[in-house]
């Protein structure tokens, strides 16, 4: 792209120039395929863009103030955009002017079709602005120009140094999206469930306030432990004890007869302690009695 400092002439007839570039171009077009093909094959693409910048310096030597601007797509089918210029100074506002060619660069590839239509050729008649319109501009832009450029330029290793992880990651965002849509389509789900969710969360907070509970009764529980074992290990005891249990629940109404006669006893038990001491004297003399009597029942 050219800028000269006046305006393009255009002639009906083509000049012998143009009709020359005009074969060339046909001729390309009829091998661009195979050239294209044999480039890729030998890994060679790098030397067309090397052949372009030292276009760009024989441009530059004979008086042309060349820019080639280079757009391509990447896998991620966004477009990586790149500025080339000459060996040669720039002024502060001509850099500014030249990021923002590039910016708006950006948005033509983005519109660009990589498939040519056969004839169809863009030509550009460019007339330079007021240099007094971009004196004014220019310095209305510095006071920002000045604030963003420092921060600009500690952000570009950040950015240099992030490019290379976002291409890393991109097999894996795309191995991830399978999971995107899973969960996109458990939303419903969640939405259900998110209801029951806030009515339990009492419930979880009375079981916080018990941990403390918990915490204090769990020693205890381990020292019941053993017991609970000697427990489990009597459980055939009580299982042979049934019947007797179930023996004296029926013997429980005689039980309940006797009871005013134990409490008869229980009443005379004064009455025993007194004779019991008469009764132990009285038994030798009711041995001899006994034994009289047997000697006179013996015959003679």
């Amino acid at each position: 792209m050219n800028t000269p400092h006046h305006c393009a002439q255009t002639t009906v007839q083509e000049q012998p120039l143009q009709q020359r570039l005009k074969k060339k171009l046909q001729r390309f077009d009829e091998k661009k395929e195979e050239w294209v093909v044999g480039r890729k094959k030998n890994h060679n693409s790098a030397s067309i863009k090397d052949e372009a910048i030292f276009m760009l310096e024989k441009l530059h030597a004979i008086g042309y103030k060349p820019v080639l601007l280079l757009g391509k797509e990447t896998k991620k089918k966004e477009s990586k955009c790149e500025i080339l210029i000459p060996r040669c100074t720039l002024s502060s506002y001509a850099k500014e002017y030249l990021q923002k060619i590039g910016s708006f660069y950006e948005y033509l590839c983005e519109g660009w079709n990589q498939n040519s239509c056969g004839n169809d050729e863009i030509t550009l008649n460019l007339t330079p602005c007021d240099p007094m319109e971009i004196s004014a501009t220019v310095e209305q832009m510095s006071p920002v120009v000045e604030l963003i450029s420092p921060v600009v330029e500690q952000m570009s290793p950040v950015v240099e140094q992030v490019n290379p992880v976002v291409e890393q990651m991109s097999p894996v965002v795309e191995q991830m999206s399978p999971v995107v849509e899973q969960v996109e389509q458990m939303s419903p789900v969640v939405e259900q469930v998110s209801p029951v969710v806030e009515q339990m969360s009492p419930v979880v907070e009375q079981v916080e306030q018990m941990s403390p509970v918990v915490e204090q009764v769990s020693p205890v529980v381990e020292q019941m432990s053993p017991v609970v074992e000697q427990m489990e290990q009597m459980s055939p005891v009580v299982e042979q004890m049934s019947p007797v249990v179930e023996q004296m629940e029926q013997m429980s109404p005689v039980v309940e007869q006797m009871s005013p006669v134990v409490e008869q006893v229980e009443q005379m038990s004064p009455v025993v302690e007194q004779v019991s001491p008469v009764v132990e004297q009285m038994n030798p003399v009711v041995e001899q009695m006994s034994t009289k009597e047997g000697q006179g029942l013996t015959p003679k």
